[in-house]
């Protein structure tokens, strides 16, 4: 926040009487005030004394750009099935390659072989775990999604699960190889 010392020097080269310069001071004490209490973002804590200023997640146009022209390279040569037409995804391959079309579509079909050699994409269809639910109610986790870089978000609710239950339903090497 502005002081009145930073004022005073803001003002001490206009050559105007004292009065005039108090009333300055006053105007820019005010929008100083009014413009921090603009940017605050009142916290759940009423005595914090902290400033939070909202940040938004305004994506690079270089970057979607080099998306878009990754994407019609693999539509073109029917290498980008629809599970895997995610714009995050894309990007990821773009900077380990450091944006270059050719060698990230390499790594992509690299990619898409290795998922065919060992069934990645039909895990979930071809593995049957029966005790599944009992599973979930004693170990409750699960995929939510993904972050904003594209990696998935795993949660476990470790306070309310419970080992000891999960093995009487299961073996755990059937449980390993379901992922949970």
């Amino acid at each position: 926040m502005l002081t009145n010392e930073l004022f005073r020097i803001i003002i001490s080269d206009i050559e105007i009487s004292s009065e005039d310069k108090k009333s300055i001071m006053g105007t820019l004490k005010k929008a100083a005030n009014r413009l921090q209490s603009s940017l605050r973002i009142k916290s759940r804590n009423k005595n914090s004394n902290h400033m939070f200023i909202p940040i938004e997640n305004v994506p690079d146009p270089e970057e979607v750009n080099a998306v878009e022209k990754f994407r019609q390279v693999l539509e073109e040569e029917d290498l980008l099935p629809q599970k895997h037409d995610d714009y995050f995804t894309l990007l990821r391959f773009l900077k380990a390659r450091n944006f270059e079309i050719e060698k990230s579509k390499h790594m992509w079909v690299n990619m898409l072989q290795w998922r065919k050699a060992f069934g990645t994409d039909s895990i979930l269809e071809d593995f049957k775990l029966d005790e599944l639910n009992e599973v979930l109610q004693h170990y409750p986790q699960g995929y939510h999604g993904v972050d904003k870089e594209g990696r998935p978000i795993y949660i476990e609710l470790l306070g309310k699960s419970d080992p000891n239950k999960v093995t009487l339903v299961t073996t755990l090497d059937k449980v390993s190889c379901a992922g949970i």
